[in-house]
């Protein structure tokens, strides 16, 4: 099966990019990751995908351990809506020695979310050397806009540092900062109407990591790894112009708007005469730890290990207002937020065998539990105060006077990101429990077959069993062709079952709230939406690889991914849905 080894400090060199992900996408087949801008949580963690599936369909690990994912859930206007992923800009590409890709399902050898493939991040174990690097670049936007003609500048800058432990031991340790700027992308001659800012978010990133092992005896050692992230970023959402034009829905045969243009019911003319631009900052923070041991009993190699992760996720508004409140609102709200917490305890075995040409065997069992939690922001991030209200006069075109009079009351809660409510506080987990057999036998020389099989059970959807082919033959020393055949699974994210809200979406440069709702949310019960399961993958892949002379290789793999009940987030239903509508206008949002 196809496997990509990217040496990180030959690319980073070779590409200039500054994070994973950007790294990535210059250096690695079927890997793309993009920035985005207006799409709330996805403007601070950028969401990646491999082979074309979605950011939650790719398995990541370091040193060979499951990653735990980030607690954001991708909304709208983004790559993988409705997905998680994990965010891979937390690890800094100093810590790192190399990335492994396996571009093959793998749910059979690791479990969920190995549909579209396995990253192993392989971390730093070098000593005695001092390594440093300062970093600059910057975007040039050439007639796009010359207001902002050069911007994006970014600045980072890392040591990484290892020494010996003991005779037979080393700790590697690795600082990292990094400094974006934002960008702007707004063409020239950019109706009012439409937004002022589009483009790149700013934010600080900090991180510490750390990779070691001790030597406890002959047959015995000790491993850990681990780091810290912390990132504030900060980028704006959808313009609040000072007036807006009163809707033509207002407008009968009767009455026409004294005023086409009024106040906007978003602004406030005391706080923002021009209008404004909201931004919505996060403050993210990730931590993890890794602690093993490998011990050598008699012709096995045990491991067992524990590693733990958590991705905390909090949500701020700045430049920002409650419309309900009018002049006295805050600009600054607590908007609330969510963290994900993973902890996974696993015992390996592996041995080889003389069986014909040679027999490798693994097998092993693992216990998982995941906690997903959100919390609420203040009050004002989130409340209607009713406090605040403006006169929509009509004249009536017969008699000239002004005989209607509408009242439209300003929107609750801080305009570019609603904070969390109180109702929407959840705090759930889950358990696993999974089982796994591996083997590859050398029939002969030439060929190679290879056998995986899967169990595992989950507490909150039951039971999945899945298995795995895989082969090569070699033709000769410059051909080989290979070939695989899996069954895999996705467990639906916590995220997936528990995520609820209620955001602001334009359509056409109209805002209009947008409650999401839960999967064990009434609304969800009552359109027919089930409770979520596992989806289901079958993964077909054939190919060759050719050495016609010794510097050249060439791989050509061919490959098909079905995949079954896919976990996605719904389209819209608005208040005039004839089974959810009045449910919709009573909670007070235009469509859910």
């Amino acid at each position: 099966v196809p496997i990509d080894v990217i040496d990180i400090s030959t690319t980073t060199r070779q590409s200039g990019k500054m994070d994973v992900n950007a790294i990535l996408q210059s250096a690695a087949p079927s890997f793309n990751a993009n920035k985005q801008s207006g799409a709330d949580g996805a403007d601070h963690i950028d969401p990646a995908s491999l082979r074309g599936l979605g950011p939650d369909q790719t398995l990541v690990l370091i040193n060979g351990k499951r990653r735990h994912q980030s607690s954001l859930i991708n909304l709208f206007g983004t790559r993988g809506r409705g997905n998680t992923g994990t965010d891979l800009n937390t690890i800094p590409a100093a810590a790192i020695e190399r990335i492994e890709i396996l571009r093959d399902g793998a749910s059979a050898q690791y479990g969920s979310d190995a549909i579209a493939g396995v990253m192993n991040i392989v971390l730093k174990r070098n000593t005695g050397e001092l390594t440093g690097n300062f970093n600059y670049g910057q975007y040039h936007a050439g007639d796009y806009n010359p207001d902002y003609y050069c911007d994006g500048q970014s600045y980072q800058a890392n040591l990484n540092y290892g020494f010996k432990l003991g005779n037979e031991g080393f700790i590697n340790l690795t600082g990292d900062v990094l400094s974006t700027m934002k960008t702007n992308r707004i063409p020239l001659n950019t109706p009012v109407t439409y937004r002022k800012q589009f483009g790149d978010g700013s934010g600080v990133d900090g991180s510490l990591w750390l990779n070691g092992e001790k030597s406890l005896s002959k047959t015995t050692d000790l491993y850990f790894f681990g780091g810290y992230n912390s990132r504030f970023s900060d980028a704006y959402a959808w313009t609040r112009t000072a007036t807006t034009s009163i809707a033509s829905d207002a407008i009968d045969t009767l009455f026409v708007p004294l005023h086409t243009e009024v106040p906007n019911e978003r602004s406030n003319e005391t706080l923002y005469p021009t209008g404004f631009d909201p931004k919505i900052q996060a403050k993210i923070k990730d931590i993890s730890f890794s602690i093993g041991i490998k011990h050598q009993l008699k012709n096995w190699i045990l491991d067992l290990n524990n590693t733990f992760g958590r991705n905390g996720f909090h949500y701020y508004n700045a430049n920002t207002l409650n419309p309900s409140l009018g002049s006295a609102s805050k600009t600054e709200f607590d908007a609330g937020g969510f963290s994900f917490a993973q902890n996974t305890t696993s015992l390996n075995a592996t041995r080889s065998f003389n069986i014909l040409q040679g027999l490798n065997f693994s097998a092993g069992a693992e216990f998982r539990m995941d906690n997903y939690q959100i919390v609420a922001g203040e009050e004002g991030s989130w409340k209607n105060y009713f406090q605040h209200y403006r006169l929509d006069t009509f004249i009536n075109i017969n008699t000239q006077q002004v005989t209607k009079i509408d009242t439209v009351w300003s929107p609750g809660g801080a305009q570019g990101f609603p904070g969390f409510q109180p109702k929407s506080e959840v705090n759930e987990s889950r358990t696993n429990i999974g089982a796994y057999a591996d083997a590859e036998l050398d029939i002969t020389k030439k060929w190679l077959l290879g056998a995986a099989i899967r169990f595992e059970n989950y507490s909150d959807f039951g039971n999945t069993l899945n298995g795995k082919l895989s082969t090569r033959y070699k033709i000769n020393d410059m051909l080989n062709i290979r070939g695989s055949v899996s069954s895999g699974f996705r467990a639906p994210s916590l995220q997936q079952i528990y995520f609820n809200t209620i955001y602001t979406n334009f359509e056409g440069g109209i805002p209009i709230e947008i409650k999401l709702a839960n999967n064990t949310d009434p609304l969800s019960e009552k359109v027919g939406i089930p409770k979520l399961k596992q989806e289901k993958s079958f993964n077909y892949s054939l190919g060759f690889t050719l050495r016609p002379i010794k510097p050249l290789t060439l791989t050509v793999d061919a490959y098909m991914v079905k995949v079954k009940d896919r976990v996605i987030l719904t389209g819209t239903f608005y208040s005039d849905d004839n089974i959810i509508g009045t449910d919709l206008v009573n909670a007070g949002v235009g469509a859910a």
